[in-house]
């Protein structure tokens, strides 16, 4: 806002942003750039994140690549790090992002992972089948992501190796994630996610899917 930066405490890890004679007065006929990089009397945001230790200044890593919920900072590349861990997951192939959650109030984190069996990817998103291989696996990342970090995945999506967003020199593409899934291109799989792991309202209980014996009504 207009009022600048909100000065932190040593060792408390906050956003860098910087002011100047040399420093840019914002981009050419581009207000959302600058609605985002200005933060107001002429400071800068770098969109690096680091704290101040004895003087010296220490960059801890990218606000892109953060996910806050409840106030809590989460690494991108240590969730990604802790749901690759999970037998299943191909190597180097996870996502981490996050979107509005406006029921809870707060940001909801998201998984994108490539699996190992891609058969499986296939049968989600065309047919909305949920092989039950690929469901354990999902819970699997779910389960070992909440274990290392307090923090539920609202969705670990299953992707193809041809859909896992990166970029040519190999970067993760963690926003074009983001938009896809607010655009609507993952609902499909989604619904089957929910109804698989009953994570929603939209997801029945198991005694609507168990069969059950149940004795045939006497004739009077």
């Amino acid at each position: 806002g207009g009022a600048g930066p909100c000065v932190l405490h040593e060792l408390q890890i906050g956003r860098l942003q910087i002011r100047g004679e040399c420093v840019m007065g914002g981009y050419h006929r581009n207000p959302k750039a600058n609605a985002e990089c200005m933060a107001g009397g002429g400071w800068l945001d770098s969109g690096d994140l680091g704290f101040m230790h004895r003087g010296r200044l220490a960059l801890t890593g990218r606000a892109k690549e953060v996910v806050i919920v409840r106030g809590a900072n989460f690494y991108c590349y240590e969730l990604e790090d802790a749901a690759g861990d999970v037998a299943g997951v191909a190597t180097a192939r996870v996502a981490a992002t996050s979107v509005r959650d406006e029921t809870g109030g707060t940001e909801a984190l998201l998984l994108f992972f490539v699996p190992r069996d891609q058969r499986a990817v296939t049968h989600l998103h065309a047919d909305g089948l949920l092989i039950d291989s690929l469901r354990r696996l999902v819970i699997a990342v779910r389960s070992h992501v909440a274990a290392a970090f307090g923090l539920l995945p609202r969705y670990a999506v299953p992707v193809s190796e041809e859909g896992f967003f990166r970029t040519t020199s190999g970067k993760i593409r963690r926003a074009a994630f983001k938009r896809a899934f607010l655009d609507g291109e993952y609902d499909p799989a989604l619904a089957s996610l929910d109804l698989a792991l009953h994570t929603s309202e939209r997801g029945a209980p198991d005694f609507f899917a168990i069969p059950t014996w149940l004795p045939r009504p006497t004739t009077l």
